[in-house]
């Protein structure tokens, strides 16, 4: 399968994702909702009150963006799912869609305007992006407000969060947890000396490359070196073969390029091979692999990677991604943070099963309670049966498409299913073994 570099207009950054067909239009939420509704009433008289639906607010930038099409089909197909198996105690689930478009790819406040204003309006189940500038807003607008917020971004470390009184999930693996990850794999591989590549912005090196470097820092025999630019440089005119010439002085066992700027990639790419690096190329963000791969001849590209999280394989992905193809006609994007709004939607249903829907702490408690072993395992497309389960008074243990979801007492995910890619002989990014 061909590969292309998507950008994910919600975070900014691009992601490496299978290329794809032309798209069907997908059905719109509301159509769904209706008919789901209709059905739930089956014949009967129109004078019958018809169930009050159970709202669930997303907030993300939607329109024009390609990668979001892709989730709104997904989370739309389990959503039909949970409908079809007769909702949430015989109320249809519903999502309210609230379009957050972004003016700049680093300044995410318009998806906490979006936030607040859906919290304003009484919902009180979100899903949106709650990371940099988003954040703290957020947090303010959850908690003030009683709302449960989800998020399909985590890249502030766990750690660095305040608590925020179980008004947070964050169902994805914090950046620095995955880069973590990354570093022991290199390390069991003795890969010990590593160069990192970066931007600085103020003196102060990205969150991806500080990660990586206390991730190797822990490592007693391991060594770094940290070459750094200012981001606000122009790359053309950057001493580039200076820096090549400093990263080769230890003779890296693996280089790590922490940078976001595709053009300063290149360049740093280019005067490592120049100074003579014949090692790997890790790339912090993925996507930008993908855009480096037409500068490049193949001998170089074969030696680029990057690591990140994935969908873990097994029955329930496979089902999952052919019932996909058979509703639009075309694959999926295998992109965790995009499937982790049906995974909150599956997982939510099943917990106002248990517990009603009117206390958001309490539902996500149970959320909590129900994605933890032990109990039977049940997946994100199972909600007749996991809620057979429940109402048969038996333990459950949710496993979602994107993962275990296996969350702490703060709502945060402790590890995931991750991949390293590679490219192979024809350029395609591909799994590596």
């Amino acid at each position: 399968m061909g590969w292309v570099g998507k950008t994910n207009a919600a975070t900014g950054e691009q992601s490496a994702a299978p290329a794809q067909r032309p798209r069907r239009p997908a059905r719109s939420v509301a159509a769904g909702a209706a008919l789901v509704a209709s059905a739930l009433l089956g014949c009967g008289s129109e004078s019958e009150p018809q169930p009050e639906p159970i709202e669930v607010a997303i907030a993300v930038p939607l329109a024009g963006t390609g990668v979001m099409a892709d989730a709104r089909q997904a989370w739309q197909l389990v959503l039909d799912s949970i409908n079809e198996a007769g909702g949430v105690a015989g109320r249809p689930l519903r999502v309210v869609e609230r379009d957050t478009p972004l003016s700049a790819p680093d300044d995410l406040s318009p998806i906490a305007d979006g936030f607040e204003q859906l919290a304003s309006e009484g919902y009180r189940y979100i899903i949106s992006l709650v990371s940099g500038d988003a954040l703290e807003p957020i947090l303010q607008a959850a908690s003030s407000r009683g709302v449960l917020a989800m998020s399909i971004t985590s890249e502030e470390p766990a750690a660095a969060l305040a608590g925020h009184d179980a008004q947070l999930l964050r169902g994805i693996l914090p950046t620095d947890r995955l880069i973590a990850k990354q570093a022991a794999a290199l390390q069991a591989r003795g890969l010990r000396r590593l160069a990192i590549v970066g931007a600085t912005r103020a003196d102060v090196p990205a969150p991806r490359h500080q990660a990586m470097r206390e991730a190797y820092q822990l490592c007693a025999d391991c060594s770094v070196r940290e070459l750094t630019y200012p981001a606000e440089m122009d790359p053309f005119y950057y001493d580039w073969a200076a820096l090549g010439a400093r990263a080769m002085e230890p003779a890296p066992d693996v280089v790590y390029l922490a940078g976001a700027n595709v053009d300063a990639l290149r360049d740093a790419v280019r005067a490592l091979e120049v100074a003579g690096y014949a090692g790997t190329y890790h790339f912090a963000h993925g996507g930008y692999m993908a855009a480096l791969l037409p500068a490049f001849a193949p001998e170089v590209t074969q030696r680029f990677r990057s690591y990140d999280l994935a969908l873990p394989p097994g029955a329930q992905r496979d089902e999952f991604l052919a019932r996909y193809e058979a509703a639009y006609g075309e694959a999926f994007v295998p992109e965790p943070r995009l499937i982790a709004f049906a995974d909150y939607l599956s997982l939510l249903a099943l917990a106002m099963t248990e517990v009603g829907a009117e206390d958001p702490t309490q539902v996500a408690l149970a959320m909590k309670q129900l994605a933890a072993p032990p109990g039977e395992a049940f997946g994100t497309l199972d909600h007749a049966a996991a809620g057979a389960a429940l109402r048969a008074g038996k333990d459950i243990d949710f496993n979602g498409l994107s993962g275990a979801l296996d969350f702490d007492e703060r709502g945060e995910v402790a590890d995931a299913f991750t991949q390293e890619y590679g490219v192979d002989a024809r350029g395609d990014i591909v799994p590596l073994p």
